[in-house]
């Protein structure tokens, strides 16, 4: 205000690129990163996707449209068969490594 000017911070260190809910009413939250750098995913990202999946979230870093169909149409098999836990490790193991 001094300056008179306004500075946005309302999002959170470590929110991720996209959030939405489907229409379904499970929530999604993607972290977008250029090819090959999936392994640039800082801590807190990483912390707020695992946060996200824990919650039975569809959560994922992709480098790729090609990889977030592949992760969501097996995220979806767990589902269809009600095996939510199953979904949830699977979610759990394609996250990459804490960097």
């Amino acid at each position: 205000p001094r300056r008179g000017m306004w500075r946005q911070q309302a999002m959170k260190s470590g929110t991720v690129d996209c959030m939405g809910v489907t229409q379904f009413g499970v929530a999604v939250a993607v972290e977008f990163k250029a090819p090959g750098k999936l392994s640039t995913l800082r801590y807190n990202q990483r912390e707020f996707l695992v946060n996200r999946i824990h919650q039975y979230a569809f959560a994922v870093v992709v480098d790729s449209p090609e990889l977030l169909e592949k992760y969501r149409k097996e995220w979806e098999l767990f589902r269809e068969n009600g095996n939510y836990d199953d979904g949830l490790k699977y979610l759990l193991s394609v996250l990459p490594a804490n960097p």
